[in-house]
Formats: C-alpha cells, sequence, structure tokens
C-alpha cells in the first residue's frame, strides 16, 4: 500500500505550538538587552545569601536546598519575562502552594500568595528584588494585557502552521526513501 501525505489541513486539530516563551524571552531582549543570567550553581548560592540572606523569599525561612521560581510565570498568561529580577530563591513547600495562585490570568499571584497565606515581609522582599534587579512586571492594565495575549495567541496558531508544513515535508521525504528501498 502506498503511503502518501495529504496537502489538506485540518487547522483544527494541529496541536499550538508553545511560541509563549520564546516571544516572552525576545521580550526580554528588547525591553532589558538581555535575557535571565544562567547562574552557575555557587552563583545561585550566593545570590540566595547576599539577596535574601539564605531563606526562602517567600516564607523567610532556612530551607534548602532552594528552587529558581519565577515570581510572575512566562506563559501567555502571567507574561512574565526571562530577567533575573523575576527570579527567587523558594522552599519547595512555597514554590508548590504558590502554583496554585500563578493559574489567575493577571500575573499577580504572587501578590496574592504572600497576601493571603500571610508570608510576612515576603511581599516587600520580592518588590525589593525586582527594583534592584531592574525588573518590572510587564503589563498591569487589562486592555493591554488582552492586545499581549492575542498577539502571542496568533504567534502560536501561525507557528502550529509552519510547523505542520514542515513536518509534512519531513515526512514526504521519508516516504519518498521508504519507496526507492
Amino acid at each position: 500500500m502506498k503511503k502518501t501525505v495529504s496537502n489538506k489541513t485540518d487547522e483544527s486539530k494541529i496541536p499550538l505550538v508553545g511560541a509563549d516563551r520564546v516571544i516572552l524571552n525576545r521580550v526580554s531582549f528588547h525591553l532589558f538587552g538581555e535575557t535571565e543570567k544562567k547562574f552557575s550553581e555557587q552563583q545561585w548560592e550566593e545570590e540566595v545569601e547576599t539577596e535574601f540572606k539564605g531563606a526562602c523569599a517567600y516564607c523567610g525561612e532556612e530551607k534548602p536546598p532552594f528552587e529558581k521560581e519565577h515570581i510572575i510565570p512566562i506563559n501567555k498568561n502571567g507574561l512574565g519575562l526571562r530577567h533575573n529580577g523575576n527570579i527567587v530563591p523558594a522552599c519547595k513547600d512555597c514554590n508548590i502552594e504558590k502554583r496554585k495562585y500563578d493559574r489567575n490570568e493577571d500575573g499577580e499571584g504572587y501578590i496574592r500568595f504572600c497576601i493571603e497565606c500571610r508570608k510576612k515581609g515576603a511581599l516587600a522582599r520580592i518588590r525589593r528584588h525586582m527594583r534592584i534587579k531592574g525588573y518590572r512586571p510587564v503589563i498591569k492594565d487589562k486592555i493591554t494585557r488582552k492586545r499581549i495575549k492575542k498577539l502571542i495567541e496568533t504567534a502560536n496558531k501561525k507557528m502550529a502552521l509552519i510547523c505542520e508544513e514542515y513536518a509534512k515535508r519531513i515526512a514526504r521525504i521519508i516516504i519518498k526513501k521508504e519507496m526507492k528501498k
């Protein structure tokens, strides 16, 4: 039986490509001239010690090992950017608990987490860290956030179509190679 690849594409069946992070990474570059720097293990430990006195940014307790936690998630909902000012040390318990607050679409889950969980001094520590590192959350007004999310959604759809086209081309090459055998 001869294998073929259809020229028709049902766009509703193509999984969306996660262009969110790629786009937000490039936004970071255009706004700050760089993206988050990779920390060596030693640099990370020094950062935690210097900036956070060896404690979790949220609960303030010394419960290592700490996870590198993005204050504002890097996705189409949070619109967080790849920047060192968006990374803080979080103990495992706080990191797991905070994820529940990040599901909201306003990028301010960290604020609700700090307030509702009564994390003493957490909000001040985090805002100080963001200020020192020169990081500012992208956009707070709902209309602009909505426009940005729409652009990311459109990019995801276009990227999915491009990926589908190249997947078909690759499949055709493989089929052609198999037929020669």
